[in-house]
């Protein structure tokens, strides 16, 4: 693949990290929610304080934020197994602790998730499925704009 400018790279993870919010992780959490491992709602529509949008609007929101993480992470090898892997790695870990803690700490929740261990499995794969949804998405979108960018329309 060849190079793409940082600025671009940046632009797509955020339109990757959002699309992987509505395309992976909010699926993941309709799976568990399904099978009694968590009290999460998929596609939550409750106001968030202090903007008073949607739940999802914010979960997007973040998760563009987020994925310029992943773009970063995964800079070095950006395609493949091990950008796959970086990306599941980063949304698992990373977008898990700031859920258990600072997220935690400013909406007066218990620290990771009360020790619930349905809720830690299904923050931990939700999120690791979005990182891996937002790295596969980065993957496409940069060899669709590089390849597209080499095409000449004259």
């Amino acid at each position: 693949m060849g190079e793409i400018n940082p600025s671009i790279r940046i632009i797509i993870a955020i339109f990757s990290g959002a699309l992987a919010v509505v395309f992976f992780h909010e699926p993941t959490i309709a799976v568990f929610h399904l099978i009694h491992l968590t009290s999460q709602h998929a596609y939550p529509t409750d106001p968030t304080i202090p903007m008073w949008m949607p739940a999802i609007s914010s979960r997007m929101f973040w998760g563009g934020v987020f994925a310029i993480g992943v773009a970063f992470a995964t800079a070095k090898q950006p395609g493949g197994l091990a950008c796959l892997k970086r990306g599941a790695l980063f949304g698992a870990i990373f977008w898990s602790l700031v859920t258990w803690i600072p997220e935690a700490l400013l909406k007066g929740l218990p620290l990771f998730d009360g020790l619930h261990v349905g809720e830690i499995l299904t923050t931990l794969v939700a999120n690791g499925i979005w990182g891996f949804g937002t790295a596969l998405l980065i993957i496409i979108f940069s060899f669709l704009t590089v390849n597209l960018a080499d095409i000449s329309l004259t």
